[in-house]
């Protein structure tokens, strides 16, 4: 057998009901991939905006441990962004301009990160869902 396929679903999200989703659905997500034949590595990115809704951050770590167990979790912060903005400027010299256009609004910018965070893995197969 080869290399695990690396598979990555995207949740961007201002609301806290994403765990609440992920907590119901895990064991269907998993189920997916139980005929597959290759082996198959799931990890689920969750980026959230704490401006949205004022949700407190502590809401979007409600995930059942069992979940944690069984599937990848990476949590991409409103810190992660920024970082990703200094990357940006610094390896490719965009002005602070370039940077907002390039992650135009939130819903823009949340697709976008989650791609580029789940791309820098090498993942062969993306799906994000917003």
């Amino acid at each position: 057998m080869g290399k695990p396929v690396e598979f990555g679903i995207g949740f961007l999200t201002g609301r806290t009901n994403i765990c609440n989703i992920i907590n119901n659905c895990y064991k269907d997500m998993i189920g997916q991939f139980k005929d597959y034949p290759e082996e198959v590595h799931l990890t689920i990115f969750i980026l959230y905006d704490l401006e949205y809704q004022h949700t407190k951050r502590e809401e979007f770590y409600t995930l059942k441990d069992d979940v944690y167990k069984k599937i990848h979790i990476k949590y991409i912060t409103p810190e992660d962004i920024e970082e990703e903005k200094k990357i940006l400027k610094s390896r490719y010299s965009l002005t602070k301009n370039e940077i907002n256009l390039f992650l135009r609004n939130w819903i823009c910018k949340s697709k976008k990160c989650n791609y580029v965070f789940c791309t820098k893995k090498k993942y062969r197969l993306l799906t994000i869902l917003g």
